[in-house]
């Protein structure tokens, strides 16, 4: 099965330079080209609207466009496109600045050899490649962190996560509400100031369930007869809580995740039940 031809937009005025290019491209090695030949800026935009190319050779100075605006206009309507830049020997500097502005990479007229087309053309391929997939991944990770915002601000539980050394690192709406911290007061403080907790009859201050976590290797939840204390100490709640280590794709320890609720109404609820099952006992024994 043939290579598939790699589709080529060629934007150059002169004619007869256009002749010589179709013909080095067919002398590169770089497999079959489908060649497309334009003489203005205008022209080569219509061809880019209306096809799929793989590759821009362009020429800065055209009857419609000249200097780094020639380039720009592409660019930033095709980011996605590889553009090899042809100058004239009295240009380079315009050809540099268009390289720093986005093109893979300039040739000079009238030096250019086939061996320098071919490679040019393998690594404008090859990095635009590259960085097409690179911005592929950094798109899913954003819409990744999206909806992971979105779930986190809809679900019921707080959450707070941590890096390694136990700071916070994110903080839902929830765990704001409940611990008295906002994010951006909590973002960066070890995690055992913003989930302050301390056993409800002695006040002894627990060991934090992040902590635990990370030395465990594991999920760990927290015991019974947790209070959780609010900023500036100003009240506090019965609290159930999990931690479960975050790794990365390698099986290693990044971070951790507290999922957290308020079960102070849950255990005054067990309380008043306790207090009846002790009076109905009082009085069974009593009229006994």
């Amino acid at each position: 099965m043939s290579a598939r031809l790699i589709r080529t937009l060629l934007v150059e005025d002169n004619e007869s330079y256009s002749r010589l290019v179709v013909k080095m491209l067919a002398g590169t090695g770089n497999g079959g080209f489908d060649i497309e030949s334009v003489n203005t800026l205008a022209k080569g935009i219509s061809f880019l609207e209306e096809n799929v190319f793989d590759l821009v050779l362009l020429d800065l100075h055209l009857p419609d466009s000249d200097g780094l605006k020639t380039f720009t206009e592409i660019h930033e309507r095709y980011p996605g496109i590889p553009v090899i830049v042809l100058t004239g020997t009295s240009d380079e500097d315009t050809a540099v600045k268009a390289v720093q502005l986005g093109a893979q990479d300039y040739l000079v007229k009238g030096e250019m050899e086939i061996l320098q087309l071919a490679r040019s053309i393998k690594y404008a391929l090859e990095r635009q490649r590259e960085i097409n997939k690179r911005k592929l991944t950094e798109q899913a990770l954003f819409e990744e962190k999206e909806r992971l915002a979105v779930t986190l601000a809809s679900i019921g539980d707080g959450v707070i996560t941590t890096d390694t050394e136990g700071k916070v690192t994110l903080i839902n709406r929830v765990a704001e509400r409940l611990t008295g911290w906002s994010h951006a007061e909590a973002a960066g403080r070890f995690i055992e100031e913003v989930f302050f907790i301390v056993n409800v009859e002695t006040g002894e201050k627990k060991e934090n369930p992040v902590s635990k976590a990370i030395n465990a290797n594991n999920v760990v939840g927290l015991e019974s007869g947790t209070v959780l204390i609010t900023k500036g100490r100003e009240g506090c709640r019965y609290v159930s809580a999990s931690s479960s280590p975050i790794r990365d794709r390698d099986g290693i320890i990044i971070g951790v995740v507290l999922v957290f609720r308020d079960i102070t109404e849950l255990k005054k609820l067990e309380e008043e039940l306790l207090k009846v099952q002790k009076l109905e006992s009082i009085g069974v024994l009593a009229g006994g």
